[in-house]
């Protein structure tokens, strides 16, 4: 969905709000606390957004396929950023597993024109686990491949999770 003029400026807005706070919080505490607390919101936000779009939606999490997770996981993923902010990509590999390609990420970007890219601890596996608890995925591993903050093309991750449909169809065996 395309990003209205408007829409861009207070995303634009709210990020450079978001890139400050945490630029200051370095400076003042130092970049472990900054990149703690930057992982603890954006958990937090992550799993509060992802409720957010199953209640909109009217989803039940109990009965969702893997193909709806990705897709619901895609679409907070997007929801983030406005239009052409970010590139990603997902992929499913199996039964109960997939991987998510993020060729750009604006953030990274203004993070290393501030010239702090090395400090900064990407919050992207918090990101995750909110979506996913956010969609009532209690049991789930995941982990990077690549990540654009070592210098990679990409950021590569990979998922496996225990859907709460999964779980009933074997109860019900």
């Amino acid at each position: 969905m395309p990003t209205s003029k408007e829409e861009e400026k207070l995303y634009m807005m709210w990020w450079l709000h978001d890139g400050q706070w945490y630029q200051n919080v370095a400076k003042r505490f130092g970049f472990d606390a900054a990149n703690e607390i930057n992982k603890e919101a954006a958990r937090f936000m992550a799993r509060r957004s992802m409720q957010l779009l199953v209640r909109e939606r009217g989803i039940d999490p109990d009965e969702i396929t893997l193909e709806e997770a990705v897709e619901l996981y895609m679409t907070a993923a997007k929801n983030m950023w406005a239009d052409g902010w970010v590139e990603l990509e997902a992929s499913i590999t199996g039964d109960d597993t997939f991987d998510v390609t993020t060729t750009k990420n604006f953030a990274l970007q203004w993070i290393d024109k501030a010239g702090t890219l090395d400090k900064y601890d990407c919050p992207c596996l918090e990101l995750r686990e909110g979506w996913f608890k956010g969609l009532g995925i209690r049991k789930f591993e995941q982990g990077k491949n690549s990540c654009m903050c070592d210098g990679a093309e990409a950021c590569t991750f990979w998922a496996k999770v225990n859907l709460p449909s999964a779980a009933n169809k074997e109860e019900a065996k």
